[in-house]
């Protein structure tokens, strides 16, 4: 009995100075703690519109994009994979150790016959997280999970804003169609009235050729455009996760580009870039790496652990009960090097993290600002834009009665069907501009619409296409 007692004092004096030796050698935080400092505003003004998402039937007065912005949300396979990793994640966390652990053993073994050993017992061992190692890096996963979950957020963004752009590039190509169509038959128009004229010597030749030549190259831009089309109703069947388009979906709005339904000031509240998910999962990854920083300082500490074991043994027809507990300290002492090691890992990681999230704020700001700027000159284009259209639409009237009297050169009558041709081309550019900078300035705030709303309705909808 006294050597047992010799031998608990000298195991405890040995602990201490494990744990001083331990300590001794830790080192100091070297990563930072985040903080998140930002300007009311970046620069004074007025609102922006909404603080908070809004759906997309009430961003545009258009229900097909809303419609198709709620199929992708629920049908798209790179959110399906993004769903997936999140249930990995969530696995990986739920294995983490807790903070206590409690594990056991039953076991029964019977011998043949009567040679040998019967034997049953239970065996129950307890693991104690002294100093937060099991409990860092639990949360480590918990922010991690989170991390995840935000990158699918993030995913959904960008897959509204990448839908939303080939759509509405989709219907700017349908509008531009309907002007080359119009324009192709005003040319033609032209031609028959140069035709009429060169019958009765009133044209020359030259001036045929040159109106044959104008119909001639409005029919050569048809075929791009219309291939332009079909490649957009392509693209928009895989970010819906369908084989073909919801053609009769696409159909409703034909040759109509979206317009916002309300309008942008000069001011940018500077919070809302928190609603950015990636800004929110690099810092969830910084608050991860931090964890797993303590984790590996709290690996350098010893370690307690306490066990026990109940049963009974059954020797040639003897019986007797088993019982035994004890507890055990791991001490790392002989390899405090790579222990230190991991710490100068962890310590890299955790900073590398904390520079990431700093340049995804950095990104932010001017991803925002840009933005905005963006949706204004795109407002101020589209306003010059109506008025080029309007003007050139009255100087193509008068000309074309000019045509028909003969009192205006063909050649003047091309040029000012380019003008006109030019000016509309523009106007439809101007508009696409407008709802993609408005699209883009929502995504740059984190506020693009990332909930389906009639999702049933949506799915049938595709189906019956």
């Amino acid at each position: 009995m006294a050597r047992l007692e010799v031998i608990f004092q000298r195991a405890r004096l040995l602990s201490v100075f494990a744990l001083v030796g331990v300590v001794g050698c830790t080192q100091g935080q070297v990563a930072e703690r985040l903080n998140v400092d930002l300007a009311d505003g970046f620069r004074t003004g007025g609102q922006i519109g909404a603080a908070t998402s809004i759906p997309i039937g009430q961003l545009y007065d258009d229900t097909v994009a809303a419609r198709l912005v709620d199929t992708a949300l629920t049908q798209n396979l790179q959110l399906n994979q993004a769903r997936v990793r999140i249930d990995r994640a969530a696995g990986v966390s739920g294995s983490t150790s807790p903070y206590i652990r409690i594990d056991g053993l039953l076991e029964a073994t019977e011998a043949a016959g009567d040679a040998g050993t019967d034997s049953s017992r239970a065996q129950l061992n307890l693991g104690v997280d002294l100093f937060g190692g099991r409990a860092a890096r639990r949360k480590a996963a918990l922010d991690e999970l989170l991390a995840v979950q935000l990158d699918a957020e993030a995913a959904r963004q960008l897959l509204v804003s990448n839908l939303l752009s080939t759509y509405i590039d989709l219907r700017f190509l349908e509008v531009r169609q309907r002007q080359l169509q119009s324009e192709l038959s005003i040319r033609q128009d032209g031609l028959d009235a140069v035709r009429q004229r060169h019958d009765v010597n009133d044209a020359t030749l030259v001036e045929l050729r040159q109106a044959e030549l104008s119909v001639i190259e409005t029919r050569q831009a048809i075929p791009a455009v219309r291939s332009g089309i079909e490649s957009r109703k392509n693209q928009i069947a895989t970010l819906i996760g369908r084989a073909q388009p919801p053609t009769g979906m696409l159909n409703e709005k034909t040759g109509q580009i979206p317009h916002p339904n309300f309008m942008f000031g000069t001011g940018v509240p500077a919070d809302l870039l928190r609603n950015r998910p990636e800004i929110q999962a690099a810092e969830a990854r910084y608050r991860s790496a931090l964890h797993e920083l303590d984790a590996a300082r709290a690996a350098r500490f010893p370690s307690l652990s306490l066990n026990g074991t109940l049963g009974a043994l059954n020797t040639s027809g003897q019986n007797s009960d088993i019982v035994t507990g004890g507890a055990a300290i791991n001490l790392p002492i002989f390899n405090q090097g790579a222990l230190t090691s991991a710490i100068v890992v962890e310590e890299a990681d955790a900073q590398i993290a904390l520079l990431s999230w700093r340049q995804a704020v950095l990104g932010a700001v001017e991803e925002a600002e840009t933005a905005l700027s963006s949706v204004r000159a795109a407002q101020e284009t589209l306003h010059q834009a109506n008025r080029a259209v309007r003007l050139n639409n009255e100087v193509a009237a008068f000309q074309r009665d000019l045509l028909t009297t003969g009192d205006l050169t063909v050649r003047d009558y091309v040029e000012m069907l380019r003008d006109l041709s030019a000016a509309q081309a523009a106007q439809a550019a101007a508009r696409r501009d407008v709802a993609l900078q408005t699209a883009q300035l929502q995504f740059a705030l984190g506020l693009l619409w990332t909930t389906p709303s009639v999702t049933g309705q949506v799915v049938s909808q595709v189906e019956t296409n």
